[in-house]
């Protein structure tokens, strides 16, 4: 099941137009501030491992082992169209894999965004509740938040079951300087052989002044030692509130690839890159890298 300590790994950008010519004044960006839905939306998930994965036939070595701790430093880059600002992110994450299916996992990271930083802190656990069903509970903080929300809180339901099948339904609340947001989450994915195909339906609802709707569709390929590559594609709306507190709706579409590769036993490379449509504020494209260790 998806592995939420990477959730915060991959904010891209990069942008396909080209700033005003330098004897030109850039245009000035709006002040608008982003209503986004969660990262589960707006950032693409890693996509987990299946519960077996295939080794290749003429390979007589064993599998390589996941230990229990693992800890990525990264960092990511992104440039906007229309005159909008340089995007830039760091971050830690850290998860501990305790016997039974138990998870702990954490993560900081500091965002650069409209020229304005933001910190965020993030925890959460995951608690069998029998062998198909696993609850997971998640929260999050932001000192300053510009942009970031000041908090957020997830609850959320993972089911595992035969044949390679599993979902989740979920709720999260995001809590931002003009609005509160809750997004209910519903996927259904199948695992088999080294592939993974998933669907998710997003449906967020901006206390008191109106919803939105996206979906996601991730698909993977695994090979070798728990290494793997995939794509997200998702498309879908998202509400944003200017100074004036008016909310306006605009489409979102964004498309990733991203990976992981074990360059030894305990250090892996995780990658991504990606495009996104942001209505007609901006494009932005991007690329995030980061060093992955366990011991």
């Amino acid at each position: 099941m998806t592995a939420k300590i990477f959730i915060l790994s991959i904010l891209l950008a990069m942008p396909v137009d080209v700033y005003a010519a330098e004897a030109e004044i850039p245009p000035v960006p709006p002040p608008v501030i982003d209503i986004e839905l969660p990262a589960i939306f707006t950032d693409t998930q890693p996509i987990p491992l299946p519960p077996v994965v295939a080794k290749p036939a003429e390979s007589n070595q064993p599998p390589a082992e996941i230990l229990p701790y693992q800890m990525e430093v990264g960092s990511s880059y992104s440039k906007l169209s229309n005159g909008f600002a340089d995007w830039s992110s760091y971050y830690v994450n850290a998860e501990m894999k305790l016997a039974g299916r138990n998870n702990i996992y954490g993560s900081m990271r500091q965002e650069n965004r409209h020229s304005k930083n933001d910190t965020e802190l993030m925890g959460g656990f995951y608690e069998p509740i029998d062998s198909n069903f696993t609850a997971v509970i998640e929260g999050s903080m932001s000192p300053e938040h510009h942009f970031l929300p000041s908090r957020t809180f997830l609850g959320e339901v993972e089911y595992s079951g035969p044949s390679g099948w599993a979902g989740e339904v979920g709720m999260r609340h995001v809590e931002y300087n003009l609005a509160e947001l809750n997004v209910l989450l519903l996927n259904a994915e199948r695992s088999w052989s080294n592939y993974r195909v998933a669907y998710t339906r997003f449906q967020g609802f901006l206390l008191g002044r109106g919803s939105t709707n996206s979906s996601q569709v991730q698909a993977a390929k695994y090979y070798g030692d728990h290494n793997w590559y995939g794509i997200t594609v998702s498309n879908g709306t998202e509400l944003e509130t200017l100074p004036d507190s008016q909310v306006l709706s605009s489409h979102v579409r964004a498309i990733v690839f991203s990976g992981l590769h074990w360059l030894k036993p305990r250090f892996g490379l995780a990658y991504a890159i990606g495009n996104y449509h942001q209505g007609n504020f901006y494009i932005r494209n991007g690329i995030q890298l980061g060093l992955r260790q366990q011991f």
